[in-house]
């Protein structure tokens, strides 16, 4: 079975993000460098699972990107 590359880089994203320590939150410049794309394409596929409510985003110094359910909001 054949996938676009935005699909593919979103299984991968999701695959890196379930890899990360729980309760933390990964940078889209980490994942894209672990792709090797560039970090503007990967920002809208992260996007799209965003939206999709696949992931969670959160800004500021220690944000990024995390997988919902995998990081415990105090």
């Amino acid at each position: 079975m054949k996938y676009s590359k935005a699909t593919s880089y979103a299984f991968h994203t999701m695959l890196f993000l379930a890899m990360a320590k729980p309760n933390t939150f990964v940078g889209v410049q980490s994942l894209a460098e672990q792709q090797k794309v560039s970090p503007a394409y990967l920002s809208k596929t992260l996007t799209k699972l965003v939206k999709e409510g696949m992931v969670i985003f959160s800004s500021g110094a220690d944000g990024g990107y995390s997988i919902i359910g995998y990081h415990s909001c105090d």
